[in-house]
């Protein structure tokens, strides 16, 4: 269940962004929050807390062909390989 949107807008003020930021609710499941400055771009993308009233939550840029109707194929993965061989560290031994 997604927060209010004053509790998210509450949130995001807290973040000390330097510039203005607009939020704009998609849906019930998705907002779009847009940031005037690239240094708060910078700063929000690279933040550890994901989360608002113990809602989870992603950043994502969305692309121009983004549509709400559709849930997205693509995935975000992470894969460890404990203790990988040295060849593993060069690009063309990887293709």
């Amino acid at each position: 269940m997604m927060p209010k949107l004053t509790r998210v807008r509450e949130n995001i003020s807290n973040w000390g962004l330097a510039h203005a930021f607009s939020i704009v609710p998609m849906n019930p499941r998705h907002v779009n929050l847009h940031l005037t400055c690239a240094d708060d771009f910078g700063w929000v993308w690279t933040r550890s807390s994901r989360s608002i009233d113990s809602s989870s939550f992603r950043l994502l840029k969305w692309p121009s062909e983004f549509c709400l109707k559709e849930e997205s194929s693509l995935a975000a993965v992470w894969v460890s390989f404990p203790n990988p061989h040295l060849m593993s560290f060069i690009p063309g031994a990887l293709k």
